[in-house]
């Protein structure tokens, strides 16, 4: 369900738990009492009655929880997700909450569900789009990649393991992608930290920093290009006002005045 929700079809509801359980089918709840034909990893959208207030999704919860379902997707509109977010901490079940239709909403997951690297390929296409718009700029790139996978903190090291951009996340990381020079050599390398939510997430996590080597490397040559400008620039001026220094002044003698006037300047009229 994390995938879904962090990059994925339902990007941007908002997720109370881990997320890690993986989702086989969806069943669609209208009433508690059906709860008892719940089998383990589905995904219950609740519509109706069993949606209807707070005390409503807090049973839901349980019987998910005692029915080891994958999460339980209600609408915002319910106004369940105050007690829902405990719940969802204390009993490990996964809660979602959306600002659409959850009939909606169940096509989607289901969708996923039947095709999850169907799922994975829409946010790597995306994210390949994206950063060919980020252009040869360190920032815009980490930008896009902390953005489109969000719950995954990135960051772009230099070799010696120093910041250049992005941010740093907690834990070990998740993927590691090193980037290299014009010339081939390390120039730094870039760091995924996140959690392991499901089994294939950590290659797509991979897929997706692949992606954002080819701008890092042009941007690396755009700054090397333009140091080397300046220091060429800064190299000629130095030159320059070094032979200027060098080069013998003309001498003169001063010359007195009397002397250079004409004849019969200085003389007074008779």
């Amino acid at each position: 369900m994390a995938e879904l929700v962090n990059g994925g079809p339902l990007a941007g509801a908002r997720m109370y738990g881990t997320g890690e359980n993986p989702v086989r089918q969806v069943r669609i709840v209208d009433d508690l009492a059906v709860f008892g034909s719940v089998v383990p990893h589905t995904a219950v959208v609740l519509i109706g009655a069993a949606a209807g207030g707070g005390w409503a999704v807090e049973m839901a919860m349980r019987r998910a929880w005692e029915q080891a379902a994958a999460c339980v997707i209600a609408s915002s509109a319910g106004g369940g997700a105050g007690s829902g977010e405990v719940l969802a901490e204390r009993l490990g079940v996964t809660l979602i909450v959306v600002d659409e239709d959850p009939l909606v909403t169940a096509v989607r997951v289901a969708s996923a569900a039947a095709r999850p690297e169907a799922a994975r390929t829409q946010l790597v296409a995306r994210c390949a789009t994206r950063l060919a718009e980020a252009g040869p700029s360190a920032r815009r790139v980490l930008g896009v990649l902390n953005a489109e996978l969000s719950g995954t903190a990135v960051a772009f090291l230099d070799p010696y393991g120093s910041r250049l951009a992005g941010r740093r996340g907690q834990g070990h990381s998740l993927a590691e992608v090193e980037v290299p020079d014009a010339e081939g050599r390390p120039l730094g390398v870039l760091v995924a930290y996140g959690s392991f939510r499901s089994p294939g997430w950590p290659s797509v996590v991979s897929a997706v920093l692949a992606l954002a080597v080819a701008p890092l490397a042009a941007w690396a040559a755009t700054g090397r290009l333009a140091a080397e400008r300046d220091t060429a620039l800064q190299s000629a001026l130095a030159a320059r006002l070094l032979a200027q220094a060098a080069r013998p002044r003309a001498f003169t003698e001063p010359v007195d005045p009397q002397e250079a006037a004409p004849a019969g300047a200085g003389a007074e009229e008779g």
